[in-house]
């Protein structure tokens, strides 16, 4: 787990964020649909801290990061870096405020332009944010190589002469060329071989903690966001349903489907994973959402109440938020006992 920073100032701030997308229409009679890919998320992560945002595939995380770069423009909600409002902003506040929240992400290869050379990717920040005078850029360009590891002569390279840990490596270095307070982290290390997997996420902590970064850390890996992240937040078709520090996830989830995916993570003995119910049939489509709990025609502890009303987040603990009307009685049954610690990059 990373070391906090000394201060506790929030470095993003999100509220209530909502983004919607219509799907047919276009005929008489016939409505558009209305598809919540995010429904309501709201978090926060102080500086020098990471968040790790996990869920399975289409569960709005990757639309989340998105929204917070404003890639996408939310339909309600509020985005704010270091205390100023991102959603609604001029080109001209979005591009300064942009300067603060940059992103790494999952492809290293097809996130880098293939008829640059590198040194040409890593001035291009520099450029358009003018940061600093032509004059100084190569030596700017040349410090963030060096400080990702790689030797200079890598600057005179195209992306398709570099490995992939050296092209994510890169995409690192131009993330940090702005000096942002907060990096997206997209699945930074799932399109990488397990033998260097290590290598970047050391890089990763490393880098937090001399810059004092906050990072979203958005991964399907559970073993890596034990060891990577400060908090967890668990989605389910677009809705955070669970949040808690991370060593209180780890020890014992309070929401089944949370207990569920922690139970599914590979670990180094099998039988010290956790064993809760199976869960019941595939997910649910966000055009045809089940009443109630969107979770409910899964989940083997639902009850009644659940496909009558839609849970909240609701505090159960310390720091810890569970949407589920069942939550106060996890606090035994999804309980997990201890996971022997490994490396989970596979380094």
């Amino acid at each position: 787990m990373t070391a906090a920073a000394s201060t506790t100032a929030e470095v993003l701030s999100v509220h209530d964020l909502v983004r919607h997308y219509s799907l047919g229409g276009g005929l008489p009679g016939r409505p558009r649909t209305r598809v919540p890919a995010v429904d309501g998320v709201s978090f926060t992560i102080p500086a020098g801290t990471t968040m790790a945002l996990v869920g399975e595939s289409g569960c709005g995380k990757s639309t989340t990061a998105k929204l917070i770069l404003q890639l996408e423009r939310p339909d309600r909600g509020e985005v704010r870096l270091q205390g100023e409002r991102v959603d609604g902003a001029s080109r001209a506040s979005l591009n300064r405020l942009r300067r603060n929240v940059q992103m790494v992400f999952q492809d290293p290869y097809a996130s880098l332009t293939p008829h640059l050379r590198v040194d040409a990717i890593l001035g291009e920040p520099f450029k358009v944010h003018r940061i600093c005078k032509a004059g100084e850029i190569a030596a700017r360009v040349a410090g963030l190589i060096e400080s990702v590891g790689l030797s200079a002569d890598v600057g005179r390279r195209f992306p398709h002469e570099l490995s992939g840990g050296q092209r994510q490596r890169i995409g690192i270095a131009r993330a940090l060329a702005v000096e942002p307070a907060l990096v997206i982290c997209d699945e930074p290390v799932s399109a990488l071989d397990v033998s260097i997997r290590s290598q970047i996420v050391n890089l990763l902590l490393d880098l937090q903690a001399s810059r004092g970064l906050a990072y979203l850390f958005i991964s399907h890996d559970l073993g890596l966001v034990e060891h990577m992240s400060d908090s967890v937040a668990v989605m389910y078709l677009g809705r955070i349903v669970e949040t808690a520090p991370a060593s209180t996830f780890f020890a014992g989830p309070r929401h089944p489907y949370s207990a569920a995916l922690l139970a599914s993570s590979p670990t180094p003995d099998p039988r010290q994973r956790g064993r809760p119910a199976a869960l019941r049939g595939e997910i649910a489509s966000l055009v045809n959402l089940p009443s109630g709990c969107r979770f409910r025609t899964r989940c083997p502890l639902a009850i009644a109440r659940c496909a009558e009303s839609e849970p909240v987040l609701l505090p159960v603990g310390r720091g810890h938020l569970v949407a589920c009307h069942r939550g106060e009685e996890m606090a035994g049954a999804a309980a997990l006992p201890a996971r022997p610690r490994s490396d989970p990059t596979g380094g």
